[in-house]
């Protein structure tokens, strides 16, 4: 979103010692409920609640202070986390806070809430407020997809780090790899891309290979290298968003034929 918001240069952002804030955006707390989330608000604005008050209360000092600061567009990351553990009191609640919001005749704000799937249901509570959203559903990556963008992020990533990729590394197998180390998410991809370099930084590397690829796996799942996507032949058995997997001795051959370490570049 900030990359969104970003893209748009006359669009006033919330900024120390400025009034005039457009484009707010803040990630959801924990507890969620409204009238925390109300004074988190009211916090990342600049009106911090002293004293208790009502959810009701807060809600109405929020769509105040918005109208002060000229806000358009309110962002809520983690949003699913307002439907999460709630009972149909508690939902029917969030339901017409966020409406109010949006329908305030005074200062109407636009909402643009994100976060995982579970968001859907939220939304899918009252008809009135899901025609109010147009839904942007970002889709797991895959080499069909993204087989085509993903070498050129890695090349872009490296020619930041002044770092030539190894000869030999770059193929559709490797991409195929990287695309399920990531676990079909474009943002996990790109951290490992970063750590991939990182890791050939602080071995002094001249290029970043394959292994400065599986050494950034190994570090962010602490697994074995026999579940390492980087090194292993059947990379497609192995559960990447698993920590400190290792291989389950009970179900021998279940990777078989056993990984091959492969050192690419140095």
């Amino acid at each position: 979103m900030a990359h969104l918001f970003n893209r748009h240069k006359h669009l006033a952002r919330l900024e120390p010692n400025k009034i005039k804030a457009e484009a707010i955006s803040l990630s959801v707390p924990s507890p969620a409920t409204l009238k925390h989330v109300g004074m988190s608000c009211l916090n990342a604005i600049g009106y911090p609640i002293r004293r208790d008050r009502t959810a009701g209360i807060i809600w109405e000092l929020l769509r105040s202070h918005l109208r002060e600061r000229e806000t358009l567009f309110l962002h809520l990351d983690e949003a699913q986390d307002l439907h999460i553990n709630r009972n149909e009191r508690e939902m029917q609640s969030v339901v017409n806070t966020l409406k109010s919001l949006m329908q305030n005749p005074v200062w109407p704000t636009g909402l643009i809430l994100s976060g995982m799937p579970a968001l859907k249901d939220l939304l899918h509570l009252d008809p009135q407020l899901s025609r109010r959203f147009i839904p942007i559903h970002l889709a797991p990556i895959s080499f069909t997809t993204h087989g085509n963008i993903l070498p050129e992020v890695v090349a872009n990533y490296l020619a930041a780090a002044k770092l030539p990729i190894a000869d030999g590394t770059y193929d559709s197998e490797f991409t195929k790899r990287l695309i399920h180390a990531g676990a079909g998410e474009l943002g996990l991809a790109i951290e490992i891309i970063i750590a991939a370099i990182e890791e050939a930084l602080l071995a002094d590397h001249m290029t970043v290979g394959l292994d400065d690829f599986a050494s950034a796996f190994r570090r962010r799942s602490g697994c074995v290298d026999d579940l390492n996507p980087f090194i292993t032949e059947d990379y497609r058995t192995v559960d990447a968003r698993k920590l400190l997997a290792e291989v389950d001795e009970d179900e021998p051959d279940a990777l078989m034929p056993h990984a091959k370490k492969r050192r690419r570049g140095a």
